[in-house]
Formats: C-alpha cells, sequence, structure tokens
C-alpha cells in the first residue's frame, strides 16, 4: 500500500485497524473505515486515540460510500465476485482502488473477466508471470493481480491494484 498516492483512503480495516492502518504511507491523512458488524465497529472505535491521523469508522456496507475520483478505495471482500452487489461496485470505476475476491467456484479467469465487465471495459492483453501474478491490460485500465492460497479459509484468493493509464 506505499503506493497508494491519495491522501484519503476508504477501507474495510477488520477487528485491527492499528495493524491495518500501518501498511499506509504517511501520505495517506484521512482514513474512512467501514463495517458492518457492531461488535467489530466497537472494538475499532475504541482504539480511536492511539490512531494519529484522521479516522472515520462507519456501520454499514463499504459500496455505499461517497464516490471521489480522488480516494483511494481498498475493497477487501474476502468473498467471490458474484456476491458482490455490481450495481454499486461499478460506480467506482472511475476511482483507483484495490480489490480482494475469493476465487473458488468461480476461478482466477472469470473472475477478472467478470471484474471488467462490470467496469464496463474489454480486455486487451494478460499477461501471466511464473510469480503466479498476471498484468491485465483493458482498453480503459490497467490492473495487477496477485493470487494466493488464504490459510486461514484454504481458499483461493486474488487482489487486484487497480491502475489508470497516464
Amino acid at each position: 500500500m506505499e503506493k497508494v498516492k491519495s491522501k484519503v483512503v476508504v477501507c474495510l480495516p477488520g477487528p485491527c485497524p492499528l495493524d491495518y492502518f500501518d501498511v499506509f504511507s504517511s501520505r495517506v491523512s484521512k482514513i474512512i473505515g467501514y463495517e458492518n458488524n457492531k461488535e467489530i465497529l466497537l472494538i475499532q472505535n475504541s482504539q480511536f486515540n492511539h490512531i494519529d491521523r484522521d479516522v472515520t469508522f462507519n456501520l454499514g456496507d463499504i459500496l455505499d460510500s461517497p464516490v471521489r475520483k480522488t480516494w483511494f478505495y481498498d475493497f477487501d471482500f474476502c468473498r467471490t465476485i458474484l456476491s458482490v452487489d455490481k450495481s454499486k461496485f461499478e460506480k467506482f470505476r472511475d476511482c483507483n482502488f484495490s480489490s480482494t475476491f475469493c476465487t473458488r467456484y468461480v476461478g482466477i479467469n472469470n473472475t477478472i473477466l467478470i471484474l471488467l465487465r462490470i467496469m464496463k471495459e474489454k480486455p486487451v492483453s494478460i499477461t501471466r508471470y511464473s510469480d503466479g501474478t498476471i498484468d491485465v491490460i483493458s482498453d480503459k485500465n490497467s490492473y495487477h493481480c496477485v493470487s494466493y492460497k488464504e490459510n486461514t479459509k484454504s481458499a483461493s484468493m486474488i487482489h487486484i491494484l487497480k491502475n489508470f493509464k497516464n
């Protein structure tokens, strides 16, 4: 997350936000967190006085957050792309974001192709590397993908970072 150039990050920090916030560079001055679970939100709020940045936690769906082209969104869904509300997700197509999806039952290729369809993009090239990373060039953007095994769930995951073409 050192490459995040935005000063505002919208994210799903989970129950240990201090660890999560440490991965962001000092350029990030405002963090807006979302959480669907009230108990986890209470844990997050209890850690406010230990955070040296402007931080706001919200109860609700991150896909209901405001859309700002200058903000960076970290959609750590950890579920299949098929379970994501596509009508809400597509509104972020002009924003920089990273997203994590479970590829079980869908597969890596289909996850990438579905993401491009949601973003209203067409694939131009898909390059696979021996280390498991994948670079995807669409007609509008580029994506860097890392596939990995999630030990706690024994699931195959893919982390996708969107970068705008200059």
